[in-house]
């Protein structure tokens, strides 16, 4: 089997991540990780300095290696999440349900102005987690693959990502029910996982009192969704030592087990010293980025 040279994008507003993953025929290997000096962003008509100085470094970065396969996984400023219900069937009902809920946002647009993707709720009320990204950030992130001279393999939202990544680096150590919370810029998203399958998506806003915000919000999902959690993994660029700590303290009430999660768990990694300790310390800002390069574990739909 021929190994393959894997590069991922993490792109939000504020920040760019990069890795670049060597598929082997039992292993994935990581063979360089970097946070971008500028950000890139998506909703520029044309593309400004910062975006430039970007996409520059990157190319740069991706001419040392035999690129195969570039993934870009979109941070939560380029897409719109609903739960549909999944008793809908019919494509069509289905879409005039996604456009209801577009209509919410952009009084102007319809179904035909987004890419639509879909994973179902193993819930007894079968949803489906919709994630809605304008084509316009897809034809932004396929010029970005002109100026890089590669043809962008696949477009993902983060959580499909990070649930990816989770279900590979885990899958030795996957406790009955789990919830992933990511801390970003303005808010935390709680991913709930029972019997290795996803159940529900939640948000809560970003609040002066973490602890308590993240203690709250636990409470509720335990109540609403009727389970206990045995573990929670916190992730996300607002993690800090400080913040972990308070993530930490919010989960002794219902004790819970409680870890950062690590992006690189399973992944071997061929790095110098400085990379490695890099990795580390920052291990659990890289889930969205390095799970898009990873095999698919989700049962997605592409409308």
């Amino acid at each position: 089997m021929e190994n393959k040279i894997i590069a991922s994008l993490y792109i939000t507003k504020n920040s760019t991540l990069l890795v670049v993953l060597e598929k082997k025929e039992y292993f994935y290997k990581l063979i360089y990780i970097k946070k971008i000096s500028k950000p890139i962003n998506l909703n520029e008509q044309i593309i400004t300095q910062n975006s430039n100085v970007a996409i520059k470094e990157i190319k740069e970065i991706l001419q040392q290696f035999s690129i195969s396969h570039i993934f870009v996984t979109l941070g939560t400023d380029y897409y719109i999440s609903t739960n549909i219900p999944g008793s809908v069937i019919d494509r069509n009902n289905f879409l005039k349900l996604v456009d209801l809920s577009i209509k919410q946002h952009y009084s102007d647009k319809n179904v035909a102005d987004f890419r639509i993707k879909s994973i179902p709720l193993h819930l007894e009320n079968q949803m489906e987690l919709v994630f809605i990204i304008s084509k316009e950030i897809i034809l932004a992130i396929d010029n970005i693959g002109k100026i890089l001279e590669h043809q962008i393999y696949d477009i993902n939202p983060a959580p499909i990502s990070a649930i990816n990544s989770y279900m590979y680096n885990y899958i030795d150590a996957m406790p009955e029910r789990t919830m992933l919370v990511q801390l970003i810029n303005n808010i935390f998203e709680f991913i709930i996982i029972t019997n290795k399958k996803v159940i529900g998506i939640e948000y809560c806003a970003d609040e002066n009192d973490i602890s308590e915000a993240i203690e709250t919000k636990i409470g509720q999902i335990i109540d609403d969704y009727s389970i206990d959690i045995s573990s929670i993994y916190f992730y996300g660029d607002k993690l800090n030592k400080q913040n972990y700590l308070k993530c930490w303290q919010s989960t002794m009430l219902y004790d819970i087990a409680t870890n950062r999660l690590n992006a690189l768990r399973l992944i071997n990694c061929d790095l110098d010293k400085r990379d490695k300790e890099y990795c580390m310390r920052m291990f659990h800002i890289y889930n969205s980025c390095i799970g898009a390069a990873l095999p698919n574990q989700l049962n997605i739909s592409v409308f």
